[in-house]
């Protein structure tokens, strides 16, 4: 009987063991079921995170070979079999083209991110933000240099050395650093630029006016003819000089703001230069020097699609510059078609240029000569205009002996002109016939109106004019309105800029009431857009201040003959 009850006892005991050991199994496989998910769920993320993150991650071991990577899935590519170094991975030219791969090239041993990780591995040290270049192959026959920046943490497994090291590709952000420095440089540069324009254009300014002021004030206590004379030509000279740098200031701000315009229109070459060279044939003349104007001419006719005042200006720097150092020599000039291009050139056998100096021509405030008159702008201005009309120039010279100043455009063929409408051609001989029947010569003197709310510049009008015409004075846009209406001048000189009515406005409400009437724009703005503008309001001339008297009575008398 005991023996039975024993037994029973002692089923019953195995049967709440097994029952314990499987309430423990089964909660340590729901535990390891937990963790599994647990683990899958952080190995998606952590998959995830190295396809996504913005570097190369890679496990490496002491020998430099890649044991875990997301190279592959960074770009894209398929895995291939067999143990990768870092270089290989990498595709580093270097490893690459060593036939056993990235340590065999003699190149390895000096290369600066294998001496950093081996650094680590010895020191058994981690590192950050190490940055190198490397050559990486992109293709069979292209390879280009990376900036990169490394991190590595070294670590222990299973008692061996690793490191765990970051590769990010800083090549865009290297460029960006440089773009930015290279902008602060220029900045700076344009700041120091600045600074010194502004301490050569206060002296360049003082000097023609300190001679004008001076002589002016000498001119009322001058004894003699001669002596009046003498200081009333000091003083044109200075005025001359100091128009010319005005005008060299306004185009050197329009090329700074990089405003510089051009006003294209069909360009008869041949004619351009003629008129050039009367121009200047004239102003040696006056100039009482030696020198001789020659023009080589060109049989051939030539007409082009070009910005004539630009072109004019260019040639004309050159032809100035060479008459100051050809006193009694020859300046010649001309164009030859080379190539689809224009050529243009300007030759003297002047005194010619340093060897050392020639180079530098070209750039702002230089003088080959302290004694000679100018701004050491004029030349600066013709490379940015013939650069902006996409050619070249250059200077070649000899010292003793001469030089030739050149530059070349692309030719381009004039534009075919529009076919003109019967009724434009009516319009046209309808004007001409108000014209003439509106402005008949008469025995008195014509009527000019002069629009100008300063009074100076009237005066200066008044003293040119008043012994030729008989003079109207309206000293705004509304007064000229009113004066038309009730005097019927023959002509007005209108300014642009006065207060109320400006002169746009003025002589938008003159030609409603008729479109005959010659309107000379007398202006201190003196670009080729705002000369374009005035022939686009409605004005028949323009002409700027400051005006030249000998020049303003040519131009009435042509428009009132």
């Amino acid at each position: 009987m005991m023996i039975e009850i024993a037994t029973v006892v002692l089923c019953v005991a195995l049967i709440v063991a097994l029952g314990i050991e499987r309430s423990k199994r089964l909660k340590t496989r729901k535990n390891l079921d937990q963790e599994t998910g647990e683990l899958k769920k952080a190995n998606t993320v952590t998959r995830a995170v190295l396809k996504n993150v913005h570097a190369y991650v890679l496990l490496i071991d002491s020998d430099l070979k890649v044991l875990a990577t997301n190279y592959y899935s960074r770009t894209e590519t398929i895995e291939t079999s067999g143990e990768k170094r870092i270089g290989d991975l990498l595709r580093c030219s270097n490893a690459l083209s060593a036939e056993g791969g990235c340590g065999s090239h003699v190149m390895c041993q000096t290369c600066p991110v294998r001496q950093m990780l081996n650094q680590s591995f010895e020191q058994k040290s981690s590192f950050i933000d190490f940055e190198a270049s490397l050559t990486i192959q992109v293709s069979e026959k292209e390879s280009k240099v990376h900036d990169a920046q490394l991190s590595g943490a070294y670590l222990l497994i299973n008692d061996k050395p690793h490191l765990v090291i970051t590769i990010h590709d800083i090549t865009r952000l290297k460029h960006t650093e440089e773009a930015l420095q290279e902008a602060k440089e220029k900045a700076e540069h344009a700041d120091r630029s600045k600074s010194a324009f502004l301490a050569n254009m206060s002296h360049e300014i003082r000097t023609p006016l300190n001679a004008i002021v001076g002589f002016s004030e000498l001119l009322v206590v001058a004894k003699t003819d001669e002596e009046k004379r003498q200081y009333l030509e000091i003083v044109k000279t200075n005025n001359e000089l100091l128009l010319q740098l005005v005008n060299d200031i306004l185009d050197i701000s329009k090329i700074e703001a990089g405003t510089l315009e051009f006003v294209y229109s069909d360009v008869d070459i041949n004619l351009l230069m003629s008129d050039l060279e009367q121009l200047f044939s004239m102003k040696v003349s006056e100039m009482g020097v030696q020198t001789k104007i020659v023009r080589d001419t060109v049989s051939s006719p030539c007409t082009m699609y070009t910005d004539r005042n630009r072109l004019a200006q260019v040639i004309s720097n050159f032809i100035s510059n060479a008459i100051k150092f050809t006193p009694d020599g020859i300046v010649r000039f001309g164009w030859e078609l080379r190539s689809g291009s224009l050529y243009f050139y300007v030759t003297d056998n002047g005194a010619g240029i340093p060897k050392e100096r020639v180079s530098t021509v070209f750039d702002r405030f230089v003088k080959l000569e302290k004694g000679q008159n100018g701004t050491g702008l004029g030349l600066s201005i013709c490379r940015t205009i013939v650069e902006k009309l996409g050619g070249k120039l250059g200077v070649e010279s000899v010292l003793g002996t001469g030089s030739t100043f050149w530059f070349m455009i692309p030719f381009q063929p004039k534009v075919k002109p529009k076919a003109i409408s019967e009724k434009q051609v009516e319009t046209t001989v309808n004007d001409v016939v108000e014209a003439t029947d509106n402005h008949k010569p008469s025995e008195g003197k014509k009527t000019i109106l002069i629009a100008e709310d300063m009074e100076d510049n009237y005066r200066l009008c008044e003293v040119i004019l008043s012994g030729t015409y008989h003079l109207l004075w309206a000293h705004n846009g509304e007064e000229v309105v009113s004066l038309f209406l009730q005097q019927q001048p023959d002509l007005i000189l209108m300014d642009l800029r006065m207060p109320e009515v400006d002169g746009y406005e003025a002589t938008a409400a003159i030609r409603q009431l008729s479109s005959s009437i010659p309107i000379i724009a007398l202006t201190a703005f003196a670009y080729p857009e705002d000369r374009k503008r005035a022939a686009e309001s409605g004005f028949t001339d323009f002409m700027t201040k400051p005006v030249s008297a000998k020049l303003l009575l040519e131009r009435l008398a042509s428009l009132l003959s």
